[in-house]
């Protein structure tokens, strides 16, 4: 009986987490990689894989913005499928906002794809504030993990406007957990505090 019981409480919240997390709302941006150190910022033979849709087709390959200092391209993170993210156009978003495309290198699409994964955030916590991790996206659940180090996470999963991130703790060893959104920062040149 007792079983049935963790079994059935498993369920429920399954359910109610799901009827959550019915829309997604989460800014990050590519090549998070720059932000850790992990590869150098001059490295332009670095480049993510865009796809046409979910275990689809790769359309172009996206490398870092070199006129941005040579960082990941901010995008807009709107659903998600099968191991990858919806993501709004970076084309319209770029040429619209720096207005320097000379060539046509990248199509224009309405929604692209990309890998989970291969996004991330900056930590708005400059100040040296304790960031804590969650367990579930809701400030009611345990907090899974904590560090008071800005850093760059990497974004794993989306859910309304919080995001699941592998981080790193005070020992440099990874931690996972879901991000609030007042602790996140699109920028990748800033930690927006």
């Amino acid at each position: 009986m007792k079983t049935l019981i963790v079994i059935f409480a498993f369920l429920l919240f399954s359910c109610d987490n799901h009827q959550r997390c019915k829309s997604y709302n989460v800014a990050a941006f590519t090549h998070y990689q720059i932000n850790q150190g992990t590869v150098e910022s001059n490295r332009m033979d670095f480049l993510i894989e865009i796809f046409d849709k979910p275990d689809g087709n790769v359309i172009f390959y996206l490398p870092p913005d070199e006129m941005l200092e040579s960082t990941g391209w901010s995008v807009s993170i709107t659903d998600k499928s099968k191991g990858f993210f919806k993501i709004a156009n970076i084309w319209s978003q770029a040429s619209n906002k720096l207005r320097y495309w000379d060539e046509n290198w990248m199509e224009e699409y309405e929604f692209v794809w990309i890998k989970k994964g291969v996004v991330g955030l900056n930590t708005e916590n400059y100040d040296g504030q304790v960031v804590n991790l969650f367990e579930y996206p809701d400030r009611s659940s345990n907090v899974s993990g904590r560090f008071a180090n800005p850093q760059t996470v990497v974004v794993l999963d989306v859910c309304e406007n919080w995001a699941y991130v592998e981080a790193k703790d005070e020992n440099n060893k990874p931690i996972y957990g879901w991000l609030p959104p007042e602790d996140q920062c699109a920028n990748p040149l800033s930690t927006c505090s």
